[in-house]
């Protein structure tokens, strides 16, 4: 079973993604923000981070840049999912020592969203 460590500021959103992965077939384990997600690292050991950009404290930004520099974490697949629109976002983010997998936003299709996982975790599709 795949491990998927979510991330997001957003308790409802945070609620309905977990209980879809869990139905789908994932281990989910959730976070708040940057700071509980590394936390949560240290013993849950996540096969893909579903990362919110945008969240107090640490965001996504900083915390890739702080899994990039960790052995452990450096090829860690992630979704970055946002509110904001696209243009909203820094561009500079995108750079690619940041090693992002898939920018979705938080309007994305489900099943376009359970795609991208499998994609990146190179899982069949769930037979639900």
């Amino acid at each position: 079973m795949a491990k998927i460590l979510l991330v997001d500021d957003d308790s409802a959103f945070q609620t309905m993604l977990l209980y879809r992965f869990v139905d789908a077939g994932f281990e989910v384990e959730p976070a708040s923000n940057g700071n509980e997600a590394l936390e949560k690292l240290k013993t849950f050991k996540a096969d893909l981070l579903i990362l919110d950009v945008n969240m107090p404290g640490l965001n996504g930004i900083e915390l890739i840049k702080i899994l990039r520099a960790k052995d452990e974490t450096r090829d860690l697949p992630i979704i970055f999912m946002t509110g904001s629109s696209y243009s909203e976002i820094n561009v500079a983010w995108l750079a690619p020592e940041l090693k992002h997998q898939v920018l979705l936003n938080k309007t994305t299709e489900w099943k376009v969203v359970l795609e991208k996982v499998q994609s990146l975790l190179n899982t069949p599709p769930a037979a639900k």
